[in-house]
């Protein structure tokens, strides 16, 4: 009985071990797996000196980038799967507005929030045209 008992734990261990790996592996993404989808920055146009990607979102199936640009006006970038291409006019037309602090999907409309001297903007798109939410000259100050 005892010897059984042995047995089965072991043969438990096994298994266990078997399954830890499987998911392990699947759950890690191996270097050949990932592929560039822009070099020497996001497209033609895009300095990288001008600004990093510092947030993404999917929005209608397209990805979008937003820059934190540490002194010039942030912009936002869509990825259409073949293709990147700036979306808003840059700062949004505010030159302080240097960076996208966030990005997210509500109510079938993307949203993007800025950084700026004064505080922040918020701006909402639908995948036409942007418009300004909300600013505030004290939100984000101390």
């Amino acid at each position: 009985m005892r010897r059984l008992l042995f047995v089965l734990m072991a043969a438990l261990l096994v298994v266990s071990i078997a399954l830890v790996s499987v998911v392990v592996n699947t759950a890690t993404a191996r270097a050949e797996e990932w592929q560039r989808i822009g070099s020497g920055g996001l497209a033609p146009g895009f300095n990288p000196m001008q600004g990093v990607p510092s947030k993404m979102c999917v929005f209608k199936s397209n990805l979008y980038v937003g820059t934190d640009s540490q002194g010039e006006p942030c912009e936002v970038w869509r990825y259409d799967g073949s293709s990147w291409s700036m979306v808003n006019t840059p700062g949004f037309g505010n030159r302080g507005n240097t960076g996208i602090t966030s990005l997210g999907v509500f109510g079938g409309k993307l949203y993007a929030g800025t950084y700026n001297g004064d505080g922040c903007e918020v701006w909402r798109y639908d995948g036409a045209a942007w418009g300004k939410v909300s600013s505030s000259s004290n939100i984000g100050k101390s």
